[in-house]
């Protein structure tokens, strides 16, 4: 699957300096990491039943996966904020398996977006 059918579209300016996908590339990695520890924290917080902690740990994950533009993801933790916040805990694990499902396609996208950027670089660098 493209990466840009599970991302929004990430363009840069044709006026946009040389480099700039190797900036891209190593930003990548650290957005991939960044949403695992989310997702860690989440375990973590539905098995001790910490509806304060789920609400943070879900917010993380909401603003995280919105600004990679995996929507269906955050949309998925905005509910599990939402649980959190209402420390209505019963469904969360439900929602943590689609949680991890939905982040499948958006770790691959990634993945696909940081080796196509990491190539483009080199390049132009090279």
């Amino acid at each position: 699957m493209p990466a840009m059918t599970v991302l929004m579209t990430l363009t840069l300016p044709s006026s946009v300096l040389r480099g700039a996908r190797r900036r891209v590339a190593s930003v990548l990695p650290y957005n991939l990491d960044h949403v695992a520890i989310a997702v860690n924290d989440l375990d973590a917080a539905i098995d001790e039943t910490k509806g304060e902690l789920v609400r943070r740990a879900a917010h993380t994950l909401k603003s995280d996966s919105a600004t990679l533009g995996a929507s269906r993801l955050s949309a998925l933790s905005k509910h599990l904020e939402e649980l959190g916040r209402l420390d209505s805990l019963a469904p969360a694990p439900g929602v943590l398996a689609e949680i991890r499902e939905a982040l499948v396609p958006v770790r691959m996208a990634l993945e696909e977006l940081r080796e196509d950027y990491a190539d483009r670089a080199a390049g132009i660098d090279g």
